[in-house]
């Protein structure tokens, strides 16, 4: 049975009387809507817009629980209580356009065990298996993979140095799963004794269960503490990543910061996906020192704002929290355009191959859509690494201009999974226009490049070194187009 809970997002339209609900085959009816309201989380800067600029947004309640809907009318509806005469003129309403739902509810709906079946007018906001992208012990897993696999192909994108390091490919700190890869992580940390490395629960977020080390007394104490019997042994315990921790990560005022970068994608097959220009850097409340009298110390080295927020000096002002554009004009001043292009560039290529590496696992299921949230660390020589991307970004907003942003990102979002505000089709051809992209961004679209053969020139190179923005050929001179553009 579809459990529905408050954080579902749904659109409701109206549908002409008579219209049935066909496809749908659920034992859940639907539910009768029985209240109509303005939503209070509108940003006010956002209801001053042009009418017909973005849609109208209200609270539905049905039998106890609470939606956020979006109306197909403009923003031309009074700040007052809505009622079924307010929205358009109809006989009958329907749930055509579903979700935002929990990653639990996800499970439940594309389980075998619930019966329950999606309707071609019904999309929600995960792919039933994103957790091979947004779990971090998965994600590393499949980007060890991709990287095998293109080296077997003999692709240039798996070119590695003398040390035997990846030229391209190398975007993620060295990490190991923890019970099971103990004997491999001790080989590894005997080899740099002096190293911090970080330990991160598999499934927790919001930098729940987080620690440093920099001895291994430290894992055999959190084992026992854990009341683990054996490194050797699968147990019931959680599972972690252990990652060397970026210890020369590049400062601002003295202290680290993180990029949060939102990126949508339609579709994995083929690979279609859109950046948001919009996103931010998390700031912690304290100065950074890689001092290892201070690796208890959270407010030193998460920039997760769910742990800055309790910090003494948190700034309820700004959050903490900075554009991204600011970041690339402050970069541009101190370090340079082509260098702060090149970084961006970079970013970009990490976040496309992230995803490039899990497109062939992806259940790429056609009522699904998929806003991530990626958390990229630039280190002082301005390489981007990636440490984790999240499923459910927070929506939550800690200032006035978070407000704002996160709501013209699920307005952004909702229309280029919903163009124009139509009824969903989840048959289209997941191609919007130009014009209802927003404040996003196509950041890679597989069929235009296959269509330039940007991707079949790069196979056909085979001992060509090539970057993230594209290179010379040595032997003919001609440019490679990047895989991304």
């Amino acid at each position: 049975m579809l459990s529905l809970t408050d954080k579902h997002l749904l659109s409701i339209y109206s549908v002409p009387e008579g219209t049935t609900n066909q496809g749908r085959e659920s034992k859940q009816p639907l539910p009768q809507i029985v209240e109509v309201q303005s939503a209070d989380t509108q940003p006010a800067a956002v209801g001053q817009a042009p009418p017909g600029s973005v849609p109208a947004w209200g609270r539905v309640s049905s039998e106890g629980t609470c939606f956020l809907v979006r109306s197909p009318r403009a923003l031309t509806t009074p700040a007052s209580t809505w009622t079924h005469s307010e929205l358009p003129s109809c006989t009958s309403l329907k749930l055509c356009f579903s979700f935002r739902m929990s990653v639990q509810t996800i499970r439940n709906v594309f389980s075998v065990e619930t019966g329950y079946r999606l309707s071609d007018d019904q999309i929600v906001n995960h792919f039933p298996n994103h957790y091979e992208l947004t779990r971090k012990d998965l994600m590393v897993k499949n980007i060890k993979r991709y990287r095998k696999e293109l080296e077997k192909e003999g692709s240039p994108l798996a070119e590695k140095d003398e040390s035997g390091k990846y030229l391209y490919l190398d975007f993620v700190p060295i990490t190991y799963m923890l019970p099971a890869d103990y004997n491999l992580f001790v080989e590894e940390f005997r080899k740099s004794p002096s190293s911090t490395w970080i330990m991160k629960p598999c499934g927790k977020a919001q930098g729940k269960g987080i620690f440093l080390i920099n001895k291994l007394s430290q894992i055999k104490k959190w084992s026992r503490d854990s009341k683990t019997s054996s490194f050797m042994t699968q147990s019931t315990k959680e599972a972690y990543v252990i990652s060397l921790y970026i210890n020369n990560p590049l400062l601002i005022g003295g202290r680290k910061f993180d990029l949060r970068l939102y990126v949508l994608v339609s579709t994995y097959r083929p690979l279609r996906c859109y950046m948001y220009k919009l996103g931010f850097c998390r700031f912690c409340t304290v100065k950074y020192t890689p001092s290892t009298s201070e690796l208890d110390n959270m407010f030193v080295h998460l920039t997760n704002v769910a742990i800055q927020k309790h910090g003494e000096d948190y700034n309820h002002i700004h959050g903490g929290k900075w554009a991204v554009n600011n970041l690339r004009l402050y970069l541009e001043s101190t370090r340079g355009r082509e260098v702060t292009g090149k970084l961006f560039d970079e970013i970009h290529w990490v976040i496309v191959q992230s995803l490039k590496a899990v497109a062939p696992v992806m259940n790429n299921d056609k009522h699904c859509f998929e806003c991530y949230g990626y958390d990229i660390i630039i280190d002082d020589k301005l390489k981007p690494w990636l440490i984790e991307v999240n499923a459910s970004p927070s929506l939550t907003s800690s200032t006035a201009n978070d407000r704002i942003l996160k709501y013209n990102l699920i307005n952004d979002t909702l229309n280029i999974a919903v163009p124009n505000g139509e009824i969903p089709d989840c048959k289209w051809n997941k191609s919007p226009p130009k014009e209802v992209l927003g404040n996003y961004e196509i950041l890679y679209d597989e069929e235009l490049a296959q269509g330039d053969g940007a991707d079949r020139e790069l196979r056909s190179r085979p001992g060509q070194s090539l970057g993230p923005r594209g290179g010379r050929s040595r032997d003919s001179g001609r440019t490679v187009l990047t895989t991304w553009k």
